[in-house]
């Protein structure tokens, strides 16, 4: 019989309900998103969230979409950038910003590359995720 160490179990330090409710097959508890994959999903969310979308929150998000008309030039996406690590810094506890990339992508959308570093651990995760500007998701 295999001895379980100390390396063998993950600590879980953080934890979100997944945002589509599923009910685990075998536990019939619902599923969650754990340590880096919760910051993550939690910053996909205020990414896409824009102002006045949430009606206790008004100022929650990073409000990509008052960028829609703008002309992608290097200062529309560094407005953008500062509007992320804003957002970010704001509204996400659990993550320390190391470097944010955007660059203008293919049909009025934005391309984002986040590096963080979880609190409370020492993992640096990368993020990469593209915005459509305007887009119902």
């Amino acid at each position: 019989m295999a001895a379980i160490t100390e390396l063998d179990i993950k600590e879980e330090v953080y934890s979100d309900f997944q945002s589509n409710f599923t009910i685990h097959p075998i536990k019939k508890d619902l599923t969650r998103l754990t340590n880096e994959d919760a910051v993550k999903r939690s910053i996909r969310n205020i990414l896409q969230t824009n102002y006045y979308e949430r009606r206790f929150r008004p100022k929650f998000g990073a409000n990509i979409n008052a960028y829609l008309f703008e002309n992608m030039t290097p200062i529309t996406l560094h407005a953008i950038k500062a509007a992320i690590i804003t957002a970010i810094e704001n509204h996400e506890p659990r993550a320390q910003i190391i470097d944010v990339v955007v660059s203008g992508g293919d049909d009025n959308a934005v391309n984002v590359t986040l590096t963080f570093s979880i609190i409370n651990s020492l993992q640096i995760v990368s993020l990469t995720t593209s915005l459509a500007l305007g887009k119902v998701r």
